[in-house]
């Protein structure tokens, strides 16, 4: 069971920018959070700011428009918390990306690079870069050696529990993330709002 809920955590946060376009963007702080709401927030532990949608900045990020306060919410929360961990800043790289924000998500992403991360982790940044600095080459290099990493004991029979538990769910994948490399591939030259979405996914696994 915990093996399951675990894949399934996976899964769900790939859901995490909602289908909120760019154009939405630029709405006040007050629009999209309270004071009240913003100072708690700030008082979260890690695990609760990061992962519980009621009262972290996943609150926010799923509000239309509030992408780009949601960054903000992360860069304070990273600030007030010194949390350089490595998971905080590529979400926060993630909503200035959603927000159309390009540069401050590359350059969030690219110091996200410095730290020590694994192969996976590693290649789904540069990829996420070379989406975002429109270079197909890069994109396409992170997809094939992404595609190489040898897939570790014991994920299959997770991906069957996987099924059983939730049948109604698209079990994962290996390797982990991609469908999102295939949806950057998919949907190149739109937003990265758009291109992170299931249907871009779809698009490339159904492009034969």
């Amino acid at each position: 069971m915990k093996r399951g809920k675990e894949l399934f955590a996976v899964l769900a946060s790939l859901a995490l920018v909602g289908t909120v376009s760019a154009e939405e963007q630029g709405k006040e702080r007050s629009d999209c959070i309270s004071d009240a709401e913003w100072n708690a927030a700030m008082q979260l532990s890690w695990v609760d700011f990061d992962q519980n949608p009621e009262k972290g900045w996943r609150l926010v990020a799923d509000k239309d428009g509030c992408q780009a306060i949601a960054a903000d919410m992360i860069a304070q929360y990273r600030r007030w918390m010194k949390a350089r961990d490595s998971g905080l800043g590529f979400h926060q790289g993630q909503m200035h990306a959603v927000a159309g924000e390009t540069d401050l998500a590359i350059t969030e992403f690219k110091a996200q690079l410095e730290q020590n991360r694994p192969k996976a982790s590693r290649l789904y940044i540069e990829a996420t870069i070379a989406f975002l600095e429109q270079d197909l080459t890069a994109l396409e290099t992170a997809y094939e050696a992404l595609l190489e990493l040898p897939k570790p004991a014991g994920f299959d029979d997770g991906v069957a529990k996987f099924k059983q538990q939730y049948p109604d769910f698209d079990p994962p994948r290996w390797p982990t993330n991609v469908d999102v490399f295939e949806g950057f591939l998919a949907c190149f030259n739109k937003p990265y709002a758009e291109a992170y979405q299931v249907d871009c996914r779809k698009a490339y696994q159904s492009k034969d």
